[in-house]
């Protein structure tokens, strides 16, 4: 939004589907949204066109984080799913079951901080998925 008009620079038309969260790449120029429809969407912040779309619709998406590098997402789900996604690829790279729906934030490049329900873990992806 431009503070000086208040008018929106860019926008995410989701007239079908409700936005549920929102996280900006560490760089700024990449905007990862996700709604009740499942999807994940990634924006450029610049223009606001849609880089690619993607994701699983079996539920919607409650809280999105975006790693360091701004390679990688985490997704929490309705129905107790954390997910982890290769954004340049929009491959879904793991999948855990979790009691309640996590909170989750990235703690390096390859650490994510689960807080699930009362315990709070820390998921190791450094394992070399990219080579595949």
């Amino acid at each position: 939004m431009d503070l000086a008009t208040g008018s929106p620079l860019a926008g995410v038309n989701r007239a079908e589907n409700a936005l549920r969260t929102v996280a900006f790449a560490p760089d700024g120029e990449i905007l990862a949204c996700g709604g009740t429809d499942g999807s994940i969407t990634l924006l450029d912040v610049r223009s606001g066109k849609i880089i690619h779309r993607f994701g699983v619709p079996i539920s919607g998406v409650h809280i999105s984080a975006v790693d360091p590098t701004g390679t990688i997402a985490a997704i929490a789900r309705d129905g107790h799913l954390l997910e982890v996604f290769d954004l340049a690829r929009g491959q879904l790279i793991f999948q855990l079951e979790t009691h309640s729906t996590p909170h989750i934030a990235f703690m390096s490049t390859t650490a994510l901080a689960i807080q699930d329900g009362q315990d709070v873990s820390l998921c190791d992806i450094s394992q070399d998925y990219r080579r595949s």
